[in-house]
């Protein structure tokens, strides 16, 4: 059933949705239209739309903590990949209506629902939106400062279609206010990215070593929430090897850093981890002596950017070189 998802899903999405025809430009932001494997809503109008080729999002896939005006994820996916943004509007439709239809239509199309979510007042809603979607989602523009985001009542979903290329999540949220009701849909393809556009070079590490006592080390990756580095990384490492080799009186500190996304013990451990990776990598396939490099860990502490958006916790998210 997998190796026919592209044709079977768009069938199954497309016909589960009420049989939904297509909708005229006028209905659609400028350059907004429907994700290919998903269906709109009928009746609905595309009212904001973005799509990034290669970005990270975050999927909740656990409750947020209670008791707090803005709550934290508890538990959460960090995926990677192609994402589609797309808020839809309908007018009087219920989100128990609007989010039953969607709901039928990813389980026939394979996908398995991770989480869901649901909450009855405007307070609730709130909550979840300044929790969700200003702090993780960097999607303030079309959440807190417009009110249609925040509604009477609301309902949230996450869903993952395994695919040997790379999972598929769609993260469905629906509110409704007066009559109208909003939908958003996010679909995040989840695929590695082309990591041959940067190369490091040892010369250009010396010499912003020599200028700033550290460097971030570009090039260096890491399996999603995990210390193992991928195969991308060798290219950067043997530029790291050269480096050491030739300037053999310099000792580092090789420094782990996270961005704010879960809990602060678990990040410092996390950073730590992936410093003592590159140290081991290092050492034990390269041959550069262990004395020369001390793996630290800081977690979430030292942000070069700002945590609310997307692209600040990618730049957040790296090893650096650090002269003792």
């Amino acid at each position: 059933m997998i190796q026919k998802f592209n044709f079977l899903l768009f069938i199954t999405l497309s016909f589960s949705l009420m049989q939904i025809t297509a909708q005229t430009a006028e209905q659609n932001a400028e350059g907004g239209e429907d994700h290919p494997l998903i269906s709109r809503y009928p009746g609905s109008a595309i009212y904001f739309y973005d799509m990034k080729e290669f970005d990270e999002y975050i999927v909740p896939v656990a409750p947020l903590t209670e008791g707090a005006v803005e709550g934290e994820l508890t538990e959460a996916i960090q995926a990677e990949g192609k994402i589609t943004r797309i808020q839809y509007r309908v007018k009087e439709r219920s989100t128990l209506e609007v989010y039953r239809n969607f709901e039928s239509a990813l389980e026939d199309g394979g996908f398995e629902i991770l989480f869901e979510e649901h909450g009855t007042s405007n307070m609730e809603t709130g909550k979840w939106v300044r929790s969700f979607y200003d702090k993780y989602g960097g999607q303030r523009a079309i959440s807190m400062r417009n009110p249609s985001f925040v509604g009477n009542e609301f309902r949230y979903l996450a869903s993952r279609l395994e695919q040997p290329g790379g999972d598929i999540y769609v993260s469905l949220y629906i509110t409704t206010r007066n009559t109208r009701t909003t939908i958003q849909l996010d679909v995040i393809e989840s695929a590695p990215m082309g990591t041959d556009m940067i190369n490091v070079d040892a010369d250009y590490l010396l010499d912003n070593l020599e200028r700033k006592g550290f460097i971030a080390l570009d090039g260096i990756y890491f399996e999603t929430d995990e210390a193992t580095m991928t195969d991308e990384s060798k290219p950067a490492l043997e530029e790291i090897v050269r480096l050491l080799e030739d300037n053999p009186k310099l000792d580092f500190y090789i420094v782990g850093h996270t961005d704010n996304v879960g809990a602060y013990d678990y990040n410092k451990v996390l950073s730590k981890q992936r410093a003592e990776s590159v140290v081991n990598k290092l050492s034990g396939e390269y041959g550069i002596s262990e004395s020369r490099l001390q793996p630290v860990g800081v977690g979430p502490v030292a942000p070069v950017a700002s945590n609310a958006r997307n692209e600040g916790k990618a730049n957040n998210r790296r090893v650096e070189l650090v002269i003792k």
